[in-house]
């Protein structure tokens, strides 16, 4: 396992804990499709498909409401909760505003090795050929924690926790979109080529070059994820 894959997790996880564990295995139930957004389910029937006791998954659930990721009904059940367009647009336009202001400080300050791995990683991706039915989750897991890195280090160039937080926030956002895209999407879609022409650009100190496509880019991801889900 390389150092990037060692570091990053795929979205944020609570502090270790049965709670801990029944939340991971919530989320991997989601990605694998397994429990579908918009569907009103049972916490036993979450704790059945996840193999996690009741006791864990209702902490774990809690949780997930406050990341926004479900919605408790009382008597009724636990809806999976699906993004609109409208929130992925607006979360796009923020992503935007931030990172079109830390691409340029990124591109002056970047570490050269950190940008040797993350294109090693990067181009292992693109690379990687055909992937397994049941490797789909792992390679899944790979490339959001991997898009994650990436931006979230551009962000980390203005030196400001609390934009950074705000910034981390969106992630739940663009986690459930990316539940609502295809297939093929989650393989070897175009995001990745782009990230590749991002950091060429950085490797480059073109701090111009690095912001037309960086904002290529997210134009491109919030048109792919935007039509992906309800209007």
């Amino acid at each position: 396992m390389s150092g990037i894959e060692a570091n990053v997790e795929p979205y944020e996880r609570p502090v270790a804990s049965s709670r801990s564990t029944a939340h991971d295995k919530i989320m991997d139930a989601l990605l694998a499709c397994r429990i579908r957004p918009g569907h009103l389910v049972s916490q036993r029937e979450i704790s059945e498909i996840t193999g996690a006791t009741l006791p864990a998954v209702r902490e774990a659930l809690k949780w997930l409401e406050a990341e926004k990721v479900v919605r408790l009904i009382p008597k009724r059940g636990v809806a999976i909760r699906e993004v609109t367009r409208k929130e992925v647009e607006d979360a796009y336009e923020f992503r935007i505003l931030i990172e079109m202001r830390a691409i340029r400080p990124y591109t002056r300050s970047a570490d050269p090795r950190e940008l040797a791995e993350l294109r090693r990683e990067t181009e292992s991706l693109i690379t990687a050929g055909p992937v397994k039915t049941e490797d789909i989750l792992d390679h899944f897991s790979r490339r959001v924690a991997l898009d994650a890195l990436l931006h979230n280090r551009i962000v980390a160039a203005l030196d400001n926790q609390l934009i950074a937080d705000v910034h981390r926030s969106v992630e739940t956002v663009m986690l459930l979109a990316r539940l609502s895209l295809p297939p093929q999407f989650h393989a070897d879609g175009p995001a990745f080529h782009e990230h590749l022409s991002i950091i060429e650009r950085i490797e480059e100190k073109d701090e111009e070059g690095a912001a037309a496509a960086l904002l290529e880019h997210l134009n491109g991801a919030c048109t792919r994820a935007a039509n992906s889900v309800l209007p």
